[in-house]
């Protein structure tokens, strides 16, 4: 039998756009986090899966491949636990990342066709999550950017985030989130016609700065998109930013410095702030800042 690999390693992700957007016709686009992960270790002291999770994996439909379950359980007997720093309820996949290194590790030769694949993951995350697009430990499996709508992904092996002249940052808020109670405010924030008129706002400033990305980067017209998402997302969704952060977000947008954007579902995790400058952004105490690339 095949030994487990620990030393290699499963990434986070972070949804650069397309926050609530992809819910409502938007793209999203989400890269590998190299800053977090997770792997394979052995300790025997530590206490073993839940068997409940090889009772679902059993039980579970897959497609083009299998769930080794007799070697799953027999590295668990050796101690097999899943060491990771990626935070959970912070929006980095936390989950996504166990789902990847179990599909890696634990099932039969894959195809690894796009769709057969993400179905397949979040088959596995539903586990850990109740419900999963598969989205998260689809960036994590792959170790690549995706763009993505309600109707399609893609793998992105070439984009334009190393060129931009700039750096984004996920700011810690030091709170963890309810994703289910985030995407029930936002909904309730676009249900009148003003809402409406700002979502459909958002989504194409958005589309824009994922079209720079992904294609042809403008780093002028891609600042001016950043601004305006920072902008109608304090106004549309404002109750999705704890207070302390909305302190950070106004100061960023009122000295035209830096701006700050959701980082997936919003209400706490980490939050986005993009900026040419990093002198510009000394308002937020560096134990809260987290580069990205």
């Amino acid at each position: 039998m095949k030994e487990v690999s620990t030393h290699k390693k499963y990434f986070g992700k972070v949804l650069l756009f397309g926050e609530h957007n992809v819910l409502y016709g938007g793209q999203g686009f989400a890269l590998p986090l190299n800053q977090f992960f997770g792997r394979w270790a052995f300790d025997t002291n530590r206490k073993a899966f839940d068997t409940a999770l090889i009772d679902y994996l059993e039980s579970q439909s897959f497609q083009g491949t299998t769930f080794l379950s007799e070697k799953f359980k027999h590295q668990c007997r050796k101690g097999l636990f899943f060491d990771s720093n990626i935070k959970s309820g912070y929006g980095t996949g936390s989950s996504g990342a166990i789902t990847a290194a179990l599909y890696d590790t634990f099932f039969t030769k894959k195809s690894y066709g796009l769709e057969e694949t993400k179905h397949n993951l979040a088959t596995i995350e539903r586990f850990f999550q109740g419900t999963s697009s598969g989205i998260d430990p689809t960036v994590i499996f792959f170790n690549a950017a995706i763009t993505l709508s309600s109707i399609h992904i893609d793998i992105e092996e070439k984009h334009n985030f190393d060129r931009l002249n700039s750096q984004f940052y996920l700011v810690d808020s030091e709170q963890k989130r309810s994703t289910s109670k985030m995407i029930e405010l936002f909904k309730k924030a676009i249900a009148d016609d003003s809402g409406s008129l700002l979502l459909e706002q958002l989504i194409s400033h958005s589309d824009h700065c994922i079209n720079f990305l992904t294609k042809s980067l403008d780093q002028s017209a891609f600042d001016h998109h950043m601004k305006r998402i920072s902008e109608i997302q304090l106004l549309l969704a404002n109750e999705l930013i704890p207070n302390h952060m909305k302190a950070y977000w106004r100061h960023g947008l009122e000295n035209d410095k830096y701006y700050m954007k959701l980082c997936g579902a919003g209400g706490g995790g980490f939050f986005l702030l993009y900026s040419r400058d990093k002198v510009e952004i000394n308002a937020i105490p560096d134990h809260l800042l987290v580069p990205i690339g």
